[in-house]
């Protein structure tokens, strides 16, 4: 119940139309591993990825073939990644039903500019098997709303890593790719707001609505 709230309240409510009109939420459970920081007998993350993305796409087909309703698919971390290669899945989409859909991704590993996995694209961690799968696609016309925290080291990723103040930001803000949701770098509801409806924190590229919230 308590991601739920975050994730609704933080960013599914203030960037869609379920800030004004009654939504029902429907949660989809999907592995979330990656060996072996969350344990020994985990899938690795392409493995637990791949199966994630079984199950989101599944549903979401579903849900295009059972009603006329929009959909806001909302995706935090490696989630985020499933819903990028979900995305790719859903371009050959009638217009009718790509316009029902919205796509809500933070902290996303594969942000365009500053994604870990867009950052180390083509390349692949052996070891860990994480794949540098590329940026989010911009072109299918799905909507998407993409909102990082500034300094998260997995969607906001140095483009000079070499650069030692870059650095240094980097590692203080360790903390911040787990505090989406319970609340980002100590913003209240109201201040998250504020910083994701300023346009100087907005860019637009071509599907997709971008928002950085800035550090304190």
């Amino acid at each position: 119940p308590s991601y739920i709230y975050g994730a609704m309240e933080y960013f599914i409510k203030p960037t869609t139309l379920c800030g004004v009109q009654p939504c029902v939420v429907t949660p989809i459970v999907t592995p979330q591993q990656f060996w072996p920081l969350s344990g020994w007998q985990d899938m690795t993350i392409s493995e637990s990825i791949s199966q994630g993305l079984g199950i989101v796409d599944s549903t979401l087909r579903s849900e295009l073939a059972s009603g006329s309703d929009s959909i806001v698919a909302f995706g935090d971390s490696q989630s985020s990644t499933i819903l990028t290669f979900e995305k790719a899945r859903l371009a050959g989409l009638l217009d009718a039903e790509k316009q029902r859909l919205i796509f809500v991704l933070v902290a996303n590993p594969n942000r365009p500019n500053g994604g870990l996995l867009e950052r180390i694209a083509p390349f692949t961690i052996p070891v860990l098997d994480l794949a540098g799968s590329g940026a989010t696609p911009t072109d299918t016309g799905i909507k998407t709303i993409d909102i990082a925290c500034q300094y998260d080291g997995i969607a906001d990723f140095p483009r000079y890593p070499l650069n030692i103040f870059a650095m240094l930001n980097l590692i203080a803000g360790a903390a911040i790719h787990s505090s989406y949701i319970s609340g980002p770098v100590e913003y209240t509801e109201q201040e998250l707001d504020d910083a994701s409806a300023t346009p100087g924190n907005q860019q637009v590229y071509g599907d997709t609505v971008y928002i950085t919230i800035p550090a304190k």
